[in-house]
């Protein structure tokens, strides 16, 4: 190189081969971020499509669960109601009438009437129509209860429903069909699938003519083929999914819509009625949507790679916990909305449903107050109740006195009754009389809850209705129900019992100590005081005098502590070893401890006691290790005596 030194040459080829050496670098570096976007994309679509089967897979079970449950419910209530209207004389009395009228508001029917001998319907508002089913009555008749495959309604042939029928009375003497329509488009509108910002769509299909029943991606339910213009994606088989229908086997699977002219991923699962199956599918882009803003980032913000990786997982953990909790909230408002008995499933454990239960009684038997009495021994154990307003008196005073009342008469009679100031036979009952001038109700109804070998564990008790009845249907067909919640609940709380109590000392144990704690830790108090407490020459007394007398020993401990911090905790955390928290300062507390020193003393025993206190800002596990040294160290002054207090007596 002309006019340029030796070392200023080598120094230019130098950062000549420097420069090339960065170019080649940056050219690696951006091949390597390059192959890793590619793979990460690949990874990334592979587990798009896995996140998005396994929640169309779960949705899918769970709508089917929905679907099922609310088909079961509505042919039981629909047989239920068959049986309280077979028992009237006139079956289009205003009665009749007003039954079908209530039990038609439930959102899940469309509507409900009674078909006659004639072929004319009597619709819930009392009208009378001419049926036009493609089954007369005679027909339905024979068949019994009956659940029909989707077809057009009578009344509006462009509507599809699932018509269900049950006899009125036994054959040959049937009087009537109770009929209710459910209206195939309410099915979409009452089970909303979220999933997916609501993009996903909902389908029910027959297997046996591949037809759609329902199809909420083309709006055209009851004839829909759901073969026509679809080809399974690559890795999906069809022969698979046929041996699934005709098997009845949830699967996954993934098609081409050229409605759309794009795959669509597709969860199903069989149904109980009709071996139909439902359909949950979302389209490819959709599932590809946060795939493709996340290869954005990566793409623009290469060297960012790791924080938008972490962004991202971030994000969709956030999601997916949105989501949960949205379902959580879904499935309780569902559950809600079922009848008594499955209100009282979990009453165990939220005894607030119990309440809930009682004012659906209250709801069915135009009752203005419900009460449930829980028995055990023969004595009132706990009450439950629904006021519509202060019927049975102001206050709970009253309703402890009705309940112990009722409960005694249940024990003498030991069976369900109907009472009424009206009746004679009431009138003529000394012990249902003053019931009516004690607490001024004028008509009720009560039935024993039995458990098992008929033994006596509540009472159910609907009253001051508006109507006498004349059955006790509405109480006697939820019996069984309020008898397990009553088992269930009793069964829970000996279990919590057994679980936090420490059998000797009938203190709390172990583990409610831990539990203690971790609220402690929790909640953060402005003042705490634990008293350490451990007793002294337990071991030496085992060992001379046997375990009852080390038994003895610990009671007494328990006893002292119990007595002298009654509004405090008291643990029994160790074999020896006692803890009491109290909201006491630290000297009130040292005074009670010395009290409860010399009340062990004065039978003879002798414990070691050490005090801590503190507020928010030390933790609870400190003030715990602090009031410990102190008791190890009273102890040690305890066995610094003039004899050896080790030779216990």
């Amino acid at each position: 190189m002309n006019g340029l030194s030796k070392k200023e040459e080598i120094r230019l080829k130098k950062l000549s081969r420097q420069r090339f050496g960065n170019v080649f670098a940056t050219i690696g570096l951006i091949l390597i971020l390059a192959i890793g976007f590619l793979i990460a994309s690949s990874l990334l679509k592979n587990y798009s499509i896995n996140f998005c089967l396994q929640i169309l897979e779960q949705e899918a079970r769970n709508t089917k669960n929905n679907i099922n449950d609310q088909l079961f419910f509505f042919q039981n209530d629909m047989d239920v109601l068959a049986k309280i209207i077979e028992k009237e004389k006139e079956l289009s009395s205003p009665q009749v009438q007003a039954l079908l009228k209530i039990f038609e508001e439930k959102e899940f029917i469309s509507r409900i009437g009674i078909l006659f001998p004639d072929n004319q319907a009597m619709l819930s508002d009392g009208t009378f129509k001419t049926s036009h089913g493609k089954k007369t009555f005679d027909q339905l008749a024979q068949e019994g209860p009956f659940l029909s495959n989707a077809e057009p309604d009578s009344a509006n042939p462009h509507n599809w429903i699932l018509y269900y029928s049950i006899p009125i009375g036994e054959k040959p003497d049937i009087r009537g069909l109770l009929f209710g329509v459910v209206e195939l488009d309410n099915i979409s509108d009452y089970f909303n699938i979220d999933v997916f910002d609501g993009k996903a769509d909902f389908y029910i299909m027959d297997p046996e003519n591949m037809n759609l029943v329902l199809d909420t991606l083309h709006g055209h339910p009851g004839h829909s083929d759901a073969t026509e213009g679809h080809h399974i994606k690559e890795g999906f088989h069809e022969e698979q999914i046929r041996q699934d229908f005709s098997q009845g086997r949830s699967g996954l699977t993934a098609y081409l819509s050229t409605s759309l002219d794009e795959y669509l991923y597709t969860a199903y699962a069989p149904l109980d009625v009709n071996h139909w199956f439902i359909l949950l599918s979302v389209p490819e882009s959709v599932v590809f949507d946060e795939a493709e803003y996340t290869k954005t980032i990566l793409f623009w913000l290469g060297i960012f790679e790791s924080v938008a990786l972490i962004t991202y997982f971030l994000w969709i953990l956030l999601r997916s916990k949105r989501e949960m909790k949205l379902k959580e909230y879904q499935i309780q408002h569902i559950h809600y909305m079922y009848n008594i008995q499955h209100t009282l499933f979990d009453a165990f454990r939220q005894q607030e449903n119990i309440s809930l239960s009682l004012k659906q009684i209250a709801e069915e038997t135009k009752a203005r107050s419900v009460l449930l009495v829980a028995i055990e021994n023969n004595k009132v154990r706990r009450i439950f109740s629904w006021q519509s307003n202060s019927s049975i008196g102001d206050g709970n005073q009253r309703e402890n006195q009705l309940a112990t009342v009722l409960t005694e008469d249940m024990l003498l009679r030991n069976a369900s009754y109907i009472a009424s100031a009206e009746r004679e036979s009431t009138q003529k009952d000394p012990r249902l009389k003053d019931m009516i001038s004690q607490f001024g109700i004028s008509q009720w109804m009560a039935i024993p809850i039995e458990g098992q070998k008929k033994r006596l564990i509540g009472v159910l008790a609907a009253i001051n209705t508006d109507q006498t009845w004349g059955d006790l249907s509405p109480l006697t067909s939820v019996a069984l129900s309020f008898s397990m919640a009553l088992y269930n609940m009793q069964a829970y709380q000996t279990i919590e019992k057994m679980g936090t109590t420490d059998a000797l000392t009938n203190l709390w144990n172990r583990n409610a100590y831990e539990q203690k704690m971790k609220q402690l830790e929790t909640d953060h108090p402005d003042c705490i005081t634990c008293v350490y407490a451990d007793a002294n020459g337990l071991h030496e007394l085992n060992n001379s005098q046997g375990h009852a007398a080390g038994d003895r020993m610990l009671q007494c401990v328990a006893n002292a502590l119990k007595d002298t911090f009654e509004h405090g905790s008291v643990f029994r955390i160790g074999g020896d070893e006692f803890l009491v928290f109290t909201n006491m300062k630290e000297e009130e507390a040292s005074r009670q401890a010395v009290l409860a020193k010399q009340i062990v003393q004065s039978s003879g025993y002798h414990v070691s006691i050490g005090t801590a206190s503190g507020g928010s800002a030390i933790s609870p596990i400190a003030i715990v290790k602090t009031a410990e040294k102190r008791m190890y160290e009273d102890k040690r002054l305890y066995y610094m005596g003039t004899r050896d207090r080790r030779q216990m007596r």
